[in-house]
C-alpha cells in the first residue's frame, strides 16, 4: 500500500526537479512511474495476517502446537482486486498443514512448496517471475 506521505514526496519530487535537466526528469518520472505502480497493492503478510493470526486456535482446538508462520515475500505487492483469491487459497495451503501435521509422509512437502516441520513452522517464499 502506498502511504499518504509516499505520495506526498513523490509529488514534491516531481514538481520540484529541474526541467532543463533530462537525466533528472526522466530519474522523477521513473520514481513517479513506481509509486503509481504500487497503488492498489499490499504485501502479501498483509493480505494473510487474518489468516495467520487464526492458526494458533485451530491448532489449540486440535490439540496441536500452534505453527509459526514466516513469509518472505521480496517486496512483492499484490493487487487488492486479488486479495480475496489470495486469502481462500492460503487459507487452505496454511491450515492443511495443521489438520493434517500428524501426517508426516503426506504429500504435504511438494504440496504448493510447503514445508512443515515437526517444530511446527510454516514457511513459504514468494518468487518473482520477470515477464518480457
Amino acid at each position: 500500500m502506498v502511504e499518504r506521505d509516499r505520495l506526498a514526496e513523490t509529488l514534491q519530487l516531481l514538481m520540484g526537479v529541474d526541467q532543463s535537466d533530462t537525466d533528472a526528469m526522466r530519474l522523477a518520472l521513473r520514481h513517479e512511474g513506481t509509486t503509481l505502480h504500487m497503488l492498489g497493492t499490499k504485501p502479501p503478510g498483509e493480505i494473510l495476517s487474518g489468516t495467520i493470526e487464526s492458526l494458533p486456535s485451530l491448532a489449540k482446538e486440535l490439540g496441536k502446537a500452534a505453527p509459526q508462520v514466516h513469509i518472505e515475500d521480496h517486496g512483492l505487492m499484490v493487487r487488492t482486486q486479488a486479495s480475496a483469491l489470495l486469502k481462500t487459497l492460503f487459507t487452505h495451503l496454511l491450515r492443511d498443514p495443521v489438520d493434517h501435521a500428524h501426517s508426516r509422509h503426506a504429500d504435504l512437502a511438494d504440496f504448493a512448496r510447503w514445508a512443515c516441520t515437526e517444530g511446527g513452522l510454516i514457511g513459504r517464499k514468494a518468487f518473482r517471475d520477470r515477464l518480457t
